[in-house]
């Protein structure tokens, strides 16, 4: 019986290395995705685009209403503010996604009324992150 445990801890603190690089790989790639969509948010709400007074922004909400519930400029800056909300928030939210804590749905809706390039953008990163690399982790480990 303590051979077993014996066992699986020195396999455990064999594979800690090659874990922890793999974690630092994911926080760099999800790190640099942060930053694009924080720029792209400031950038948005600074130019008072898509995200203040565009005469579009109802009707795109309404055209994307698969991802979530018809929401006014005020809704969605508030769930830009709750999700994207600094650095910090971002990285959670994608780390959020990838591990079953965050629907995609709820993620993406505000990212959709950005724009079509920014929903392809987190559609990529989450195939990526799902398909690529958390699979190819479990297979590693």
């Amino acid at each position: 019986f303590l051979r077993g445990i014996r066992s699986m801890l020195i396999s455990i603190s064999g594979s800690m290395l090659h874990l922890l690089s793999a974690m630092l790989l994911m926080c760099i790639f999800m790190f640099t995705v942060s930053l694009v969509l924080m720029q792209s948010i400031t950038d948005e709400t600074k130019a008072g685009g898509k995200l203040h007074g565009n005469p579009n922004s109802q009707a795109r909400i309404r055209e994307l209403s698969i991802f979530g519930s018809m929401q006014d400029d005020d809704t969605l800056l508030q769930q830009f503010h709750m999700l994207y909300g600094g650095v910090g928030r971002t990285m959670m939210t994608l780390f959020m996604t990838i591990s079953g804590g965050l629907e995609w749905r709820q993620a993406a809706a505000p990212m959709v009324e950005l724009g079509e390039f920014y929903a392809v953008l987190w559609t990529c990163y989450i195939t990526f992150m799902i398909f690529g690399m958390l699979n190819v982790l479990t297979g590693i480990f």
